[in-house]
């Protein structure tokens, strides 16, 4: 099936441990991942609070360049509980010839989940969930 020319499309979306970009915009990954161990709270909080969520994403120019973004954390029944909005989302050239690009990364940082489990990043572009990245949190099990 072919892309519709005039919809964002997602080139990738990571969880990795360390994200950088080079001064010419080249993304540099370390570490992807999609399982998270996170440290036993003393009050039982379970909290997600390392790595880096990285996403890229494309358009033709016909696409144009602004468009309304959100991310969504949402867990295995679909409930949402974490937002993020990026507006408007800029779209630039990067190289001639190859269409428009954007890309951005969350911290993963202090992010309170509900439960062990399964969840998922939604990544919304003008309404329409154009890609996923999954993420298990599972429970750390410390030697006694």
């Amino acid at each position: 099936m072919l892309h519709d020319p005039l919809k964002v499309r997602c080139r990738y979306a990571l969880l990795v441990d360390h994200f950088t970009e080079t001064a010419d915009g080249k993304p540099v990954l370390v570490g992807a991942f999609e399982r998270v161990l996170p440290m036993p709270q003393p009050n039982g909080d379970i909290i997600v609070s390392s790595g880096f969520l990285c996403v890229r994403l494309e358009a033709s120019v016909a696409a144009g360049t602004k468009h309304e973004l959100r991310v969504s954390l949402v867990d295995e029944h679909g409930q949402s509980f974490s937002d993020w909005n990026v507006n408007p989302m800029e779209m630039r050239p990067v190289t001639e010839g190859l269409g428009l690009q954007a890309a951005f990364s969350i911290r993963l940082g202090a992010i309170k989940v509900p439960s062990y489990g399964f969840y998922c990043w939604n990544i919304v572009v003008d309404g329409e969930v154009i890609a996923q990245c999954p993420m298990v949190v599972q429970q750390l099990v410390l030697p006694s």
